[in-house]
Protein backbone atom coordinates (compact mmCIF):
# COMPACT_ATOMS: atom_id res chain seq x y z
CA UNK A 1 0.00 0.00 0.00
CA UNK A 2 1.26 3.74 -0.70
CA UNK A 3 0.62 6.78 1.01
CA UNK A 4 -0.34 9.73 -0.65
CA UNK A 5 1.81 12.71 1.00
CA UNK A 6 0.28 16.20 1.44
CA UNK A 7 2.33 19.03 2.63
CA UNK A 8 0.53 21.16 5.03
CA UNK A 9 1.90 25.07 6.04
CA UNK A 10 3.63 25.41 9.30
CA UNK A 11 0.72 27.67 10.08
CA UNK A 12 -2.03 25.73 9.20
CA UNK A 13 -0.61 22.67 11.16
CA UNK A 14 0.42 24.86 14.57
CA UNK A 15 -3.18 26.32 14.24
CA UNK A 16 -4.75 23.06 14.14
CA UNK A 17 -2.25 21.32 16.50
CA UNK A 18 -2.49 24.34 18.93
CA UNK A 19 1.21 23.59 20.98
CA UNK A 20 2.38 25.09 23.96
CA UNK A 21 4.33 27.80 22.96
CA UNK A 22 7.45 28.28 25.74
CA UNK A 23 9.05 32.19 25.83
CA UNK A 24 11.65 34.11 27.70
CA UNK A 25 10.84 34.61 31.16
CA UNK A 26 8.92 31.90 32.31
CA UNK A 27 6.05 32.69 30.00
CA UNK A 28 3.50 29.82 28.34
CA UNK A 29 0.98 30.40 25.69
CA UNK A 30 -1.91 27.79 26.03
CA UNK A 31 -3.27 25.99 23.24
CA UNK A 32 -6.35 27.74 24.00
CA UNK A 33 -4.62 31.49 23.39
CA UNK A 34 -4.01 32.42 27.23
CA UNK A 35 -0.91 33.92 28.19
CA UNK A 36 0.35 32.37 31.30
CA UNK A 37 3.15 34.13 33.01
CA UNK A 38 4.42 33.97 36.32
CA UNK A 39 3.67 36.09 39.25
CA UNK A 40 7.13 38.16 40.39
CA UNK A 41 5.46 39.13 43.03
CA UNK A 42 5.33 35.95 44.90
CA UNK A 43 7.72 34.21 46.67
CA UNK A 44 8.78 31.27 45.63
CA UNK A 45 8.22 29.45 48.82
CA UNK A 46 6.72 30.18 52.01
CA UNK A 47 9.69 30.46 54.68
CA UNK A 48 6.80 30.58 57.45
CA UNK A 49 6.86 27.03 56.59
CA UNK A 50 10.22 26.00 57.52
CA UNK A 51 11.69 25.17 60.96
CA UNK A 52 15.04 24.40 62.22
CA UNK A 53 15.67 21.91 64.87
CA UNK A 54 18.28 21.00 66.99
CA UNK A 55 18.83 17.43 66.27
CA UNK A 56 20.30 16.47 69.63
CA UNK A 57 21.97 12.80 70.17
CA UNK A 58 21.82 12.57 66.35
CA UNK A 59 24.11 11.24 64.02
CA UNK A 60 23.03 13.57 60.93
CA UNK A 61 24.46 10.50 58.21
CA UNK A 62 21.97 7.95 60.11
CA UNK A 63 18.70 8.59 57.91
CA UNK A 64 16.98 5.25 58.51
CA UNK A 65 15.87 3.93 62.26
CA UNK A 66 15.16 -0.05 61.05
CA UNK A 67 13.61 -2.84 62.64
CA UNK A 68 16.25 -1.95 65.50
CA UNK A 69 14.44 1.76 65.87
CA UNK A 70 17.68 3.31 66.15
CA UNK A 71 17.24 6.26 68.47
CA UNK A 72 19.91 8.44 66.90
CA UNK A 73 18.81 8.15 63.16
CA UNK A 74 17.14 11.25 61.79
CA UNK A 75 13.66 9.00 61.22
CA UNK A 76 13.50 8.21 64.65
CA UNK A 77 14.34 11.27 65.58
CA UNK A 78 11.17 12.97 63.61
CA UNK A 79 8.78 10.30 64.79
CA UNK A 80 9.56 11.54 68.22
CA UNK A 81 9.00 15.27 66.82
CA UNK A 82 5.57 15.02 65.05
CA UNK A 83 3.93 13.01 67.56
CA UNK A 84 4.30 15.50 70.40
CA UNK A 85 3.38 18.43 67.93
CA UNK A 86 0.31 16.73 67.07
CA UNK A 87 -2.44 13.37 67.31
CA UNK A 88 -1.94 10.80 64.86
CA UNK A 89 -4.56 7.44 65.15
CA UNK A 90 -1.49 5.75 63.12
CA UNK A 91 2.62 6.51 62.88
CA UNK A 92 3.59 4.15 60.40
CA UNK A 93 7.47 3.11 60.14
CA UNK A 94 7.25 2.82 56.02
CA UNK A 95 10.93 3.43 55.08
CA UNK A 96 12.07 0.97 52.75
CA UNK A 97 12.18 0.40 48.21
CA UNK A 98 9.07 1.71 46.36
CA UNK A 99 8.08 3.81 50.19
CA UNK A 100 5.46 5.80 50.43
CA UNK A 101 7.34 7.92 52.60
CA UNK A 102 10.08 6.73 55.49
CA UNK A 103 7.32 7.60 58.14
CA UNK A 104 3.84 8.26 57.21
CA UNK A 105 1.02 9.25 59.60
CA UNK A 106 -2.87 9.35 59.72
CA UNK A 107 -5.91 10.78 61.59
CA UNK A 108 -9.41 10.47 61.40
CA UNK A 109 -12.52 12.39 62.75
CA UNK A 110 -15.80 12.30 62.45
CA UNK A 111 -15.66 14.17 58.89
CA UNK A 112 -11.86 14.86 58.04
CA UNK A 113 -8.90 12.13 57.13
CA UNK A 114 -5.57 13.77 57.66
CA UNK A 115 -2.58 12.25 56.03
CA UNK A 116 0.92 13.33 56.64
CA UNK A 117 3.79 12.01 54.79
CA UNK A 118 6.76 12.67 56.05
CA UNK A 119 10.60 12.46 53.60
CA UNK A 120 13.82 12.18 55.43
CA UNK A 121 17.39 12.01 54.35
CA UNK A 122 20.63 11.53 55.62
CA UNK A 123 23.48 14.13 55.47
CA UNK A 124 26.28 13.86 53.51
CA UNK A 125 28.74 15.36 55.68
CA UNK A 126 29.43 15.35 59.69
CA UNK A 127 28.08 18.66 59.96
CA UNK A 128 25.39 20.80 58.42
CA UNK A 129 26.48 22.65 55.12
CA UNK A 130 23.27 24.19 53.02
CA UNK A 131 24.92 21.35 50.34
CA UNK A 132 22.42 21.60 47.48
CA UNK A 133 22.79 18.16 46.80
CA UNK A 134 21.19 17.41 50.26
CA UNK A 135 18.29 19.58 49.95
CA UNK A 136 17.57 17.85 46.08
CA UNK A 137 17.35 14.52 47.05
CA UNK A 138 14.73 14.95 49.69
CA UNK A 139 12.84 17.29 47.66
CA UNK A 140 12.99 15.19 44.94
CA UNK A 141 11.30 12.38 47.19
CA UNK A 142 8.68 14.82 47.89
CA UNK A 143 7.91 15.83 44.48
CA UNK A 144 7.52 11.68 43.53
CA UNK A 145 4.94 11.25 46.69
CA UNK A 146 2.76 13.93 45.02
CA UNK A 147 1.31 11.13 43.13
CA UNK A 148 -0.84 10.08 45.95
CA UNK A 149 -2.30 14.04 45.61
CA UNK A 150 -4.04 12.59 41.94
CA UNK A 151 -4.14 8.90 42.93
CA UNK A 152 -6.07 9.47 46.18
CA UNK A 153 -5.98 9.05 50.01
CA UNK A 154 -7.95 5.23 49.40
CA UNK A 155 -5.26 4.02 47.16
CA UNK A 156 -2.87 5.38 49.53
CA UNK A 157 -4.27 3.53 52.58
CA UNK A 158 -4.30 0.29 50.59
CA UNK A 159 -0.94 0.48 49.53
CA UNK A 160 0.04 1.77 52.91
CA UNK A 161 -1.52 -1.35 54.64
CA UNK A 162 -0.36 -3.93 52.53
CA UNK A 163 2.88 -2.44 52.79
CA UNK A 164 2.84 -2.67 56.29
CA UNK A 165 1.58 -6.71 55.84
CA UNK A 166 4.77 -7.17 54.23
CA UNK A 167 7.48 -5.41 56.39
CA UNK A 168 6.09 -7.23 59.44
CA UNK A 169 6.75 -10.64 57.25
CA UNK A 170 9.89 -9.20 56.45
CA UNK A 171 10.85 -8.72 60.36
CA UNK A 172 9.50 -11.16 62.52
CA UNK A 173 8.52 -10.13 66.04
CA UNK A 174 8.53 -6.84 65.09
CA UNK A 175 6.25 -3.86 64.01
CA UNK A 176 5.80 -0.75 61.44
CA UNK A 177 3.50 1.06 63.79
CA UNK A 178 4.80 3.07 65.89
CA UNK A 179 1.32 4.63 67.22
CA UNK A 180 -1.47 2.48 66.73
CA UNK A 181 -1.97 -0.96 64.73
CA UNK A 182 -2.80 -3.27 61.69
CA UNK A 183 -6.75 -3.13 63.11
CA UNK A 184 -7.11 0.91 63.36
CA UNK A 185 -5.50 1.42 60.37
CA UNK A 186 -8.01 -0.49 58.41
CA UNK A 187 -10.81 0.67 60.40
CA UNK A 188 -10.00 4.29 59.20
CA UNK A 189 -9.67 2.65 55.51
CA UNK A 190 -13.73 1.69 55.97
CA UNK A 191 -14.15 5.48 56.40
CA UNK A 192 -12.19 7.05 54.23
CA UNK A 193 -14.60 6.86 51.29
CA UNK A 194 -17.02 8.98 53.70
CA UNK A 195 -14.10 11.34 54.91
CA UNK A 196 -12.95 15.11 53.78
CA UNK A 197 -9.57 14.38 52.31
CA UNK A 198 -6.04 16.21 53.24
CA UNK A 199 -2.51 15.30 52.35
CA UNK A 200 -0.10 17.29 54.38
CA UNK A 201 4.39 16.92 52.86
CA UNK A 202 6.85 17.12 55.41
CA UNK A 203 10.56 17.02 54.79
CA UNK A 204 13.62 16.46 56.89
CA UNK A 205 17.06 17.17 55.92
CA UNK A 206 19.52 18.31 58.77
CA UNK A 207 22.51 18.43 56.64
CA UNK A 208 20.71 21.72 54.86
CA UNK A 209 20.89 24.15 58.26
Amino acid sequence: MRYQRTLIPTAEWINTHRPHLFFAGNRVLAPDDRLLAPRTDLPPFDLSLLSVLEWNGVDIQVESMGPQRLAHSVQHYMSLHLSGQQHFDVLLDDDGANEVADLVGVCADETDITITVVHCNYSHEPTPGRRVADLYEVCGRAVRGAKWREYGVEALLRTLYNRAVKWTARNPGQSPYLIGSIDELYRIRERAPQLRPHINTVIAQPGSA
